[in-house]
């Protein structure tokens, strides 16, 4: 697989993808992988992916949602999971699906968050990586979450910490401080949760219950 970039204008660039060609903007808050002049080499949150992989283990059938350019999707893949990619920006998808589509079974979808295009318990897991900050109905998305979770199936998720001093990204519609988060976790029905250290964002493993 191979991705060159051409500049169309500042923050524009063409995407040349094994031959097919997408036009991209610089974008803060979405990587894509080798973009010049992008944040961490345009994966900017692997570390996470990194960190979902390492601890849910291998073979499962797994849910990436808000997967952004796929980037993540593929690395799930790469550990052995059946990975499903979903996110509501087309032309992600569409850069997902030319760069990774069929990558150790990686496939992509257009869905918002808050409404999932799939069956209740399809998925061994969830991950959300820096993504439900995004949504004005994070509650909405929680439940569509536990929803399409297998009884005894797992949510990871990240999101940036909120608090009194620090100010909110632009880019998101809010930020959660740690008792907010857990109350919104906690009313979705995820009553289990192991919280992980990070220095800036929230990261929680919940368990959905197997009755």
């Amino acid at each position: 697989m191979t991705i060159t970039y051409r500049e169309l204008e500042e923050g524009r660039f063409e995407a040349n993808i094994n031959g097919t060609l997408l036009t991209l903007e610089l974008n803060r808050e979405r990587g894509y992988p080798g973009m010049p002049g992008s944040k961490r080499d345009g994966t900017p949150h692997l570390d996470m992916y990194r960190k979902a992989a390492g601890i849910l283990g291998s073979g499962l059938t797994i849910l990436d949602c808000a997967c952004g350019s796929g980037y993540g999707s593929a690395f799930l893949a790469e550990c052995g999971h059946l990975v499903s990619g979903a996110d509501v920006a087309p032309v992600a998808v569409a850069f997902a699906t030319h760069a990774y589509s069929g990558h150790h079974g990686a496939t992509f979808v257009v869905a918002d968050m808050v409404d999932l295009p799939y069956g209740s318990g399809s998925f061994d897991a969830v991950v959300s990586v820096e993504a439900i900050e995004h949504t004005k109905e994070p509650a909405r998305a929680l439940r569509e979450f536990r929803r399409v979770l297998r009884p005894g199936g797992t949510l990871f998720i990240t999101t940036p910490q909120g608090s009194e001093w620090k100010p909110w990204s632009p880019f998101h519609e809010w930020e959660a401080r740690m008792d907010q988060f857990e109350s919104m976790l906690s009313e979705a029905g995820f009553t289990e949760q192991k919280w992980w250290p990070s220095p800036t964002e929230w990261v929680v493993t919940c368990t959905k219950e197997t009755r």
